[in-house]
């Protein structure tokens, strides 16, 4: 009767709702612990158990792969056969990374399943400035390994481009993996959380060097960014030191060594982390195939759009080149050419389109999105080899995370505290007040 209710993973559909439904379509009065029960069990069905989805993960990625011919997917256990790691690359990604601006942008987010671990994700930006996924990797957790095995598969799968940036907050075990994997690759500070960092570091002046911070990060000749450093001298002389101890290369357009296209925070990766938020909650294979079908769906909107594109340039690229006409004062360092220049290039009888990089064009777009991301089809018509169905994937170890807790209070006849009992009930285990009610 309820299960349907789950075939959207956005659904929030609670215990409590199931009773008043229950009591209200069908007049039906039903206990909290049944109604939860149910709800456990019609997740079950429609979604899958946690346990199992492990045990499913080889054949899943055979099929991802065959469907998927290029992709880049990488499973590792540990010597039990405990999953440990497991890392996701689809062919459409690996080829339309060329035709993005050369910056990866990678966040993490923890997962709210039974087993608990953490989504790392890596993406970048289309010509038309859209979030384009390029990696998913489950792991334990944010740590100096799980980053540094997620890096050095995301090599194996994309390898070094020209001009290429990493851009991230200042997780340690971020800039240690990158120091370690990608040496020859600059790795940029998202300015969102320097800015909380540094607010946490100087609480007392944290209310008036936002703008002066952000103005320096964003300026275009190193005259401005000198000027509004000065600002925040001024402002709190512990600043300047503190900043220039991180490396002005790290934050500062104008210091950076390759151009960052405007990517100066992480939100592109923490966009696609909110935009995946329901699926934290699903069985492995469940959340695998949802970003699949995410990836999917993005790439075939983006084509779509992109085909109906008459402009030389993105309609983003193409109405800021526009307003430049106008009264921009923007320089060349994004790769549009600014008033001034489009000034100069009509009066010598030049097409502005020349100086626009090609990572706006529309031909970088429609290159882009050119490979189709494959459906891998409904389980029952699976033909997967008897060595791939051979291969066991247990569970995390140590990782099932505590669902609820259950605190039930025992009165003496007087209405007096007496004592009390607790029941945690821990990921999927069906524990309920039953248990509390026998023990009593």
């Amino acid at each position: 009767m309820i299960k349907h209710k789950f075939t959207d993973i956005k659904t929030k559909y609670t215990a409590a709702d199931i009773v008043r439904d229950l009591k209200h379509d069908h007049e039906v009065q039903v206990k909290y612990s049944k109604a939860w029960r149910s709800r456990e069990k019609a997740i079950e069905k429609v979604r899958g158990k946690a346990a199992e989805s492990y045990a499913e993960l080889p054949s899943y990625f055979y099929m991802l792969h065959h469907t998927n011919i290029g992709s880049y997917i990488e499973l590792k256990a540990d010597e039990d056969g405990k999953f440990l790691y497991a890392f996701v690359a689809l062919n459409a990604s690996i080829k339309g990374w060329n035709y993005c601006v050369p910056v990866v942008i990678v966040d993490g987010t923890f997962f709210k399943s039974a087993y608990g671990g953490t989504l790392l994700v890596a993406a970048t930006q289309d010509a038309e400035g859209r979030i384009f996924p390029l990696a998913f990797c489950e792991v334990d957790s944010e740590n100096d390994d799980s980053w540094e095995w997620f890096f050095e598969n995301f090599k194996k799968a994309y390898g070094v481009r020209e001009c290429m940036s990493i851009v991230s907050d200042r997780h340690e075990s971020i800039i240690k993996a990158t120091n370690t994997v990608y040496p020859e690759v600059p790795h940029g500070a998202c300015t969102f959380h320097l800015l909380k960092n540094m607010k946490s570091k100087f609480k007392k002046n944290s209310k008036k060097f936002k703008d002066t911070f952000f103005a320096a990060a964003n300026a275009y000749t190193v005259k401005k960014f000198e000027y509004h450093m000065r600002e925040l001298d001024m402002i709190d002389n512990r600043l300047q030191p503190y900043l220039q101890n991180i490396g002005y290369n790290r934050w500062a357009r104008v210091h950076s060594p390759h151009n960052r296209y405007s990517n100066m925070t992480s939100n592109i990766a923490e966009s696609l982390n909110s935009a995946i938020v329901a699926v934290r909650e699903l069985p492995i294979c469940t959340m695998l195939e949802c970003l699949r079908g995410l990836v999917q769906q993005w790439s075939w909107t983006n084509r779509k759009i992109t085909n109906a594109t008459s402009t030389k340039l993105t309609k983003k690229h193409e109405g800021i080149l526009n307003d430049n006409y106008i009264y921009s004062l923007k320089l060349t360092m994004d790769h549009l050419p600014c008033a001034y220049a489009i000034a100069i290039l009509k009066e010598m009888n030049q097409d502005p389109y020349q100086y626009c990089s090609p990572y706006y064009s529309k031909e970088a777009m429609v290159a882009t999105y050119q490979e189709i991301v494959y459906p891998i089809g409904n389980e029952d018509t699976w033909e997967i080899p008897e060595h791939i169905k051979a291969v066991k994937v247990h569970p995390p170890e140590g990782r099932i995370r505590v669902a609820f807790c259950y605190i039930g209070y025992v009165f003496d006849v007087e209405g007096s505290y007496n004592d009390f009992i607790i029941e945690v009930a821990i990921g999927c285990s069906g524990l309920h007040w039953g248990c509390i009610k026998n023990c009593i």
